[in-house]
């Protein structure tokens, strides 16, 4: 709970942060407020280098962020319970994945056997493989199915699922990328203009 609390927070924090830059931006250039037009270019500056930092980062440090992932998910897939306000939500996470991409647990479906909800008497019904959802259940527990027949499971692990996506479509973010940073590029040059234009207008008018 407290984990989706600091994420609403955040979204909160980063939907703040983007409606001052935007009115900075439009409000600067409506009304020519230098010191506006200012901000919102330091501003785009400083987004632009968090950015190229990032894109850096994620293509040198893939093999740290693939080792946080997944300790970040086996200490989550440890703690998920469908009967637990605080832990409801991450097995919510979890289900989510698991049907998306036809998984089970972070390595493997074994992953369940460290839960203490499921106790090594099942996994989540989101890990049948079964369209018809024939999976056998674990008696009276919520939203768990038995072991006892790997062929009725997804046994691959999501990392792993998620890790082939990922490079799958590397290529396409990486385009987007691209693509992003030449529109904030634009927007700096285009601020720059704006800004001396201001300028000359000030000195035309003394």
């Amino acid at each position: 709970e407290a984990d989706f609390n600091a994420a609403a927070i955040l979204f909160i924090v980063v939907g703040v942060f983007i409606f001052l830059t935007a009115f900075f931006g439009c409000f600067g250039a409506w009304r020519e407020v230098k010191w506006m037009v200012g901000v919102y270019t330091v501003i785009l500056v400083i987004l632009f280098i968090m950015q190229v930092g990032g894109f850096i980062a994620a293509f040198t440090k893939k093999g740290e962020a693939k080792e946080l992932t997944q300790t970040g998910l086996n200490r989550a897939i440890g703690e998920a319970n469908p009967t637990t306000d605080a832990h409801k939500y991450t097995l919510k996470f979890f289900d989510s994945i698991q049907k998306e991409l036809q998984c089970c647990g972070v390595e493997s479906f074994k992953d369940w056997n460290r839960n203490t909800y499921y106790n090594g008497t099942g996994v989540p019904t989101s890990c049948c493989a079964k369209e018809d959802g024939s999976c056998p259940k674990c008696g009276n527990k919520e939203d768990c199915v038995k072991t006892n027949d790997e062929k009725q499971l997804y046994t691959t692990g999501c990392l792993d699922k998620a890790t082939e996506l990922a490079q799958a479509n590397i290529n396409h973010v990486a385009v987007a990328g691209v693509i992003f940073c030449l529109l904030q590029i634009i927007g700096i040059v285009f601020a720059c203009v704006l800004l001396r234009n201001i300028d000359n207008g000030y000195e035309d008018v003394k």
